[in-house]
């Protein structure tokens, strides 16, 4: 009963698609061609690009003074407050304002951002989720649930044979709903925050379900940083593959993880994504840290050139065993605003902070707060059965140093911010850091 339900779902999606003039369909064909031959794809990304530079120089008046540069480096970066103080000078004239889509920021670090699409711009976002669905497996029409904050994207799910189960409020009446769907429907993929992830996956496992409870193939966290321990923990609860995948609302799928190495394989076909160092636009050196700062081919509307995301990113220095062809990010390190630095000044890399409340069982989330230069605050949300506070509070003393004052607090929830996110890292100091 579910496969012939999958069979009608796909072919009403692609039947509604062809009667529209088939504009995803052939929106997937050209992103497919582009991953297949590398060649082609740097080819038609060059003209893109170059089409884009024109037509935003000529059509809006934050770029008209640009006019006549044919290089990317000649261009500025663009900041968000940028945008925020003057959205209507990078709109293009060359569209009627009543006929454009409207997409807005999460908001996840300040006030949420709105940002204009044209249609083809909306089908290409679709297409390139569906190919890189493919890549772990997924058709249109397979019973997927999505756990992420979606109210604009509800109509799509429901085409695609898709569940919302929104995270705005994780307590147990939430994970028992949403234990519920992934039994009752089967689902066989779930894409959502990592902070959500994880404490579904908990709750079940303290259930006493195994993956032979549920049907699911794969899981994909998008939007938040995917530490270590939470793949570990998801792969375990439901005995399928877990790939990290990097987006934003305002560009699209930026990198996708390989299906068969660690890799993020970045969006050629849609972007152009350099990595610059954090004091300075200049490119980063090899095995350098940088900000992402993304170019979206497909922004007509309103051009992105240059966009810094206020992500950090390390690329890789090799090229990945899958023989795709197609540039890598190692890692995603999180955001600017998220580093936090020991009592002596020093960067703390993220992965050591998740790494800190690993193979601790019973933890359903965590947020790890600098308070000041030295002071610290772990909130995590446990199972009953928790007894490792000092565990935990040992491990971030070690990884901190001993000027570290470390506060671990058990909480019953820890809200999310507007966009229903969670973020694992908070930073409320601000003042460098020095002697007690």
């Amino acid at each position: 009963m579910k496969v012939a339900g999958e069979l009608r779902c796909r072919a009403r999606f692609w039947g509604a698609d062809l009667r529209r003039g088939a504009p995803i369909a052939r929106q997937l064909a050209d992103v497919r061609r582009s991953f297949a031959d590398p060649a082609r794809a740097r080819t038609v990304a060059e003209r893109r690009l170059a089409a884009l530079l024109r037509h935003a120089c000529a059509t809006t008046a934050h770029y008209r003074e640009w006019s006549g540069a044919n290089d990317l480096s000649e261009f500025p970066v663009l900041e968000k407050r940028t945008i925020q103080q003057n959205a209507g000078a990078f709109l293009s004239s060359a569209y009627d304002p009543a006929a454009l889509l409207t997409v807005s920021t999460s908001g996840s670090y300040g006030a949420p951002m709105r940002f204009r699409w044209i249609t083809e711009t909306y089908k290409r976002r679709r297409a390139e989720l569906l190919y890189f669905g493919s890549w772990f497996g997924f058709r249109v029409g397979a019973p997927f649930a999505q756990l992420t904050v979606h109210p604009a994207g509800s109509a799509w799910l429901r085409e695609l044979n898709g569940f919302l189960i929104d995270p705005s409020v994780i307590d147990e009446a939430w994970l028992e709903a949403a234990r519920g769907v992934l039994e009752r429907e089967r689902i066989a993929y779930i894409v959502g925050y990592p902070s959500s992830l994880r404490p579904l996956a908990e709750y079940c496992r303290a259930r006493g379900d195994g993956p032979e409870t549920f049907r699911v193939r794969a899981a994909v966290a998008s939007s938040e940083a995917l530490r270590p321990e939470v793949r570990e923990i998801v792969a375990t609860a439901f005995g399928c593959e877990v790939f990290d995948r990097y987006g934003a609302n305002e560009l699209g799928i930026l990198a996708q993880e390989c299906p068969s190495h660690h890799s993020l394989h970045l969006n050629v076909a849609g972007h152009v994504l350099e990595l610059l160092a954090r004091d300075r636009d200049e490119p980063v050196a090899a095995g350098e840290i940088g900000r992402v700062v993304v170019t979206d081919l497909f922004s007509h509307a309103m051009p992105l050139i240059r966009y810094d995301t206020g992500d950090l990113a390390l690329a890789s220095d090799r090229p990945c065993p899958c023989g795709l062809g197609v540039p890598t990010l190692e890692r995603i390190e999180g955001r600017q605003v998220e580093e936090v630095r020991d009592p002596d000044g020093g960067l703390v890399n993220p992965l050591a902070i998740g790494a800190c409340t690993r193979n601790l069982d019973g933890i359903l989330q965590y947020q790890f707060v600098q308070r000041t230069h030295n002071a610290y605050l772990v909130r995590v949300v446990v199972l009953p059965a928790f007894d490792r506070d000092d565990t935990l509070r040992e491990r971030f003393r070690l990884l901190l140093g001993p000027r570290a004052h470390v506060e671990v607090r058990r909480v019953e929830r820890i809200p999310p911010l507007p966009s229903g996110k969670r973020p694992y890292i908070v930073r409320e100091a601000r003042e460098r850091a020095g002697p007690d």
